[in-house]
């Protein structure tokens, strides 16, 4: 037998259930993840949000993004700004989005900010990763936005537009992540 479902009277396990899909009505086994057996739902019952462990996937040191990740190591969120039309820029650019001026400079931020959009992964990504954890959009207060986590508040405190401060994890030796707690906490 070949298929999803192969193997599952052999092993003793049971067949994948099936789904029924809206649009054509036909059934079709559920998809699983190649490595289903590896991953687990919250099994600690965690509602707080915790900073992953070392290991997950983060963007690249590159050159052009080198400044970024030197500042995060050393506590400072660093963002460019154009010098030519003012405009702040994020991620990393060799020319400003606004103008396409090369006249780009590195700027630390305030670190505070407000939460735009995110969402609450219980399955996650990678076992790397701890859930609940929550990817998120924070729009500086200097205008531009950051692809992040959230850290350090329960899941039903999150809602749209709360304040946040930037924290950062150290995930390996001389790298360290911006997340985002509430800010009225120490």
């Amino acid at each position: 037998m070949i298929g999803p479902s192969a193997g599952a009277a052999e092993s003793g396990t049971a067949p994948l259930p099936r789904v029924r899909q809206v649009r054509t009505g036909e059934e079709k086994t559920a998809p699983t993840h190649a490595h289903s057996e590896t991953i687990s739902l919250a099994t600690d019952g965690a509602r707080e949000l915790r900073a992953a462990a070392a290991g997950i996937p983060f963007a690249p040191r590159t050159p052009l993004t080198e400044p970024f990740w030197v500042g995060c190591a050393r506590g400072d969120l660093l963002f460019q700004r154009c010098s030519d039309c003012g405009r702040p820029g994020f991620p990393p650019a060799v020319a400003c989005r606004s103008c396409l001026s090369r006249a780009l400079r590195w700027e630390r931020s305030a670190g505070g900010g407000t939460l735009y959009s995110w969402t609450v992964v219980h399955r996650p990504a990678s076992p790397a990763f701890r859930t609940p954890y929550a990817p998120a959009i924070v729009t500086l207060d200097e205008g531009y936005q950051l692809m992040t986590c959230l850290v350090g508040l329960d899941v039903a405190a999150i809602r749209a537009d709360l304040r946040l401060r930037v924290v950062f994890h150290e995930i390996e030796p001389g790298t360290s992540l911006p997340y985002f707690a509430p800010a009225h906490a120490a």
